[in-house]
């Protein structure tokens, strides 16, 4: 996690993220929460209070959005580094074919 952050914010060895250290400790407590299945999934809000809880915290909204905001900058790091294409898209193509029940069952017997 920490190696993330040097590489995401250019950072020496040996320092913390300049952003808010209990809010950094927060989010590596959480990201342990996390789904994974294709890719790394997000932490929901729903975790997020179930963390708060448990630990008996009451994150303000700010701080829940800039937990929020390092969660999508660490999915988009790991899931871009483990993208073949290495991120180049961002999108899956889509067909302009309907999906029909003939379609569905060749595709997926």
């Amino acid at each position: 996690m920490i190696e993330w952050a040097r590489a995401e914010f250019r950072m020496p060895t040996g320092q913390d993220p300049p952003c808010f250290v209990y809010l950094w400790h927060w989010f590596n407590e959480l990201t342990d929460w996390r789904e994974q299945g294709f890719g790394v999934g997000p932490v929901s809000h729903q975790e997020i209070i179930a963390w708060a809880t448990l630990n008996r915290f009451k994150p303000q909204p700010c701080e829940v959005s800039v937990l929020r905001a390092l969660d999508r900058v660490f999915r988009k790091y790991h899931n871009d580094k483990n993208d073949p294409s290495g991120g180049a898209s961002s999108s899956s193509p889509v067909s302009s074919r309907e999906m029909t029940p003939e379609l569905f069952d060749s595709l997926f017997g």
